[in-house]
């Protein structure tokens, strides 16, 4: 999608406005991937269950807290971009 900047507002080529914050620019990014983020959150908590109790708490505070965001975030959207997401996509993500 080309984007372009006229004036003070970016401007798509079809007309629509682009995000301007960086919060707006990460939800345009991650909602055609939510279902699949969520099926990695789970992933994630489920391993997190799994830890030395001395640490449980800091992995949930991690993910709690959106971290361990951005590979998840690439894997799903290049494998959204190439076909289906799958549980092998989910599985690479977490």
């Amino acid at each position: 999608m080309l984007i372009v900047r006229s004036r003070e507002t970016l401007v798509r080529e079809d007309g629509g406005r682009s995000p301007e914050t960086p919060a707006e620019m990460w939800a345009e990014l991650v909602t055609p991937i939510a279902p699949f983020l969520e099926d990695v959150s789970r992933s994630m908590e489920a391993q997190a269950a799994g830890f030395d109790a001395e640490i449980v708490e800091f992995a949930r505070y991690a993910l709690v807290n959106q971290g361990k965001r951005l590979r998840p975030v690439l894997l799903g959207s290049c494998g959204r971009l190439f076909g289906t997401l799958t549980e092998a996509h989910t599985l690479a993500a977490t």
